[in-house]
């Protein structure tokens, strides 16, 4: 129950106004390492709708067009990247749920 409310807590955070990208960014690295490392992670996050949420992130979104919004978007992919392959050489799909988010990323 405690891991819930981290990840609620983290990606309440990602919604605030007041939170920058760096901040933004510093909170989806501690979301990736989280969800990356442990299977009872995974689970903890799909009991909270952590990937809704997430997607519900990605459509906030909007400024692709400048250099550093460019630059965020690749590090957000990147750290997705790292969620969806749980840190295997990219060979294999650990996290159908967060691939999910980037298909439907993709879709929009």
């Amino acid at each position: 129950m405690r891991l819930q409310g981290i990840f609620s807590s983290i990606c309440d955070r990602l919604f605030e106004n007041n939170a920058g990208s760096d901040l933004q960014l510093g909170l989806m690295g501690i979301l990736s390492n989280l969800l990356s490392s442990s299977k009872n992670n995974h689970f903890e996050f799909i009991k909270i709708n952590g990937y809704n949420f997430l997607n519900m992130f990605f459509n906030t979104i909007r400024d692709y067009s400048t250099e550093s919004g460019e630059k965020f978007l690749d590090s957000i992919f990147e750290l997705l990247n790292r969620i969806i392959f749980s840190g295997t050489k990219f060979s294999q799909i650990q996290n159908m749920e967060a691939f999910g988010v980037v298909l439907e990323i993709v879709g929009n």
